[in-house]
């Protein structure tokens, strides 16, 4: 894959490739992630369209996700 996607993430050290991530806004989504052993790639400051106040943009890789996914989507019934 071309390495113009990819990036070094200063938060985490790690490198990831942009297209191969989901952006996760909900804190409380990006917590139960993280305790369900799903690394984090990214940590970023974005702005809220709607509201124009800052928020947190959680990055997880899409194929890392799909078991807390799951886990989630059943948790919140």
């Amino acid at each position: 894959m071309d390495e113009k996607y990819y990036r070094r993430s200063d938060v985490t050290g790690r490198t990831f490739n942009l297209f191969e991530c989901v952006k996760i806004l909900n804190i409380r989504q990006a917590i139960f992630y993280i305790q369900h052993g799903v690394p984090l790639m990214d940590l970023q400051i974005g702005t809220s369209e709607k509201y124009n106040t800052p928020l947190l943009i959680f990055l997880f890789r899409k194929r890392d996700t799909c078991e807390a996914r799951e886990l989630w989507n059943m948790a919140k019934g």
